[in-house]
């Protein structure tokens, strides 16, 4: 059958929650069990370093009218010991929310598909635009993260930064956003990942799948034996 997990990728605004609802109701409808799962947030052992930084005042929180928090994000660009504890716990907490949210509902159920509203691109997005880490993916810990979604299937929605401006009117303040686009863009284009353009009109899922050509297997080596990489009607 291939991989059962599909994820999501892209900055806030493109538009990923729309196309997880339309997966999941195409997966419905064909007899399949969808379990929606949001990993991006998920502190356990980096809640002691986000609780240094906040001391530190290297996070930054916008709220509404009301107090609710609209944005934030942390800066730990000049912090040599910091930002790694940040990469280390943030890494460690992502696979710990990988296997509890993901892996195990796929182990317990058959015919169980996980559908990842951000996943682990959105993570080392993040890890890499608050750290200044270039090219995290490549260096220790963030690397091995990457083994996690060899075998699943990644979608990253492109979007202008004026388009995210319109659509999400609090990235405003978010300082790294024309970042974040450039890193999504890279690490897209680095594993093969596939893209769809945000702009284009919301149909259906299964629409924009065929039209992207998804291939069941994204590393080289899969894809130079020719796997079988069926439409998603097929899954």
């Amino acid at each position: 059958m291939g991989p059962r997990i599909y994820s999501i990728a892209g900055p806030d605004g493109a538009g990923k929650t729309t196309l997880i609802n339309q997966m999941a109701f195409y997966l419905e409808k064909n007899g399949k069990r969808p379990v929606q799962v949001w990993i991006r947030y998920n502190h356990y052992l980096s809640k002691f370093v986000l609780g240094i930084s906040r001391v530190m005042r290297l996070t930054h929180i916008v709220r509404d009218e009301k107090g609710r928090v609209i944005h934030k994000h942390h800066r730990f660009h000049n912090h040599v010991v910091l930002k790694w504890m940040f990469v280390w716990s943030k890494t460690i907490d992502t696979v710990l929310a990988t296997v509890i949210k993901v892996f195990f509902p796929i182990l317990r159920r058959r015919n169980t598909i996980i559908l990842c509203d951000r996943w682990i691109p959105d993570v080392i997005t993040d890890i890499e635009v608050e750290t200044g880490i270039k090219n995290i993916d490549r260096q220790v810990p963030v690397k091995w993260l990457i083994s996690f979604v060899k075998y699943s299937h990644i979608i990253v929605l492109r979007a202008e930064e004026a388009e995210l401006l319109t659509r999400r009117p609090e990235n405003k303040y978010d300082p790294f956003l024309k970042k974040r686009i450039e890193v999504y863009e890279r690490l897209m284009q680095s594993y093969h990942w596939i893209a769809v353009d945000s702009r284009e009109p919301q149909q259906t899922f299964e629409e924009t799948l065929t039209k992207t050509n998804l291939n069941i297997y994204h590393s080289n080596e899969m894809r130079d034996q020719n796997e079988y990489s069926p439409k998603f009607g097929e899954v």
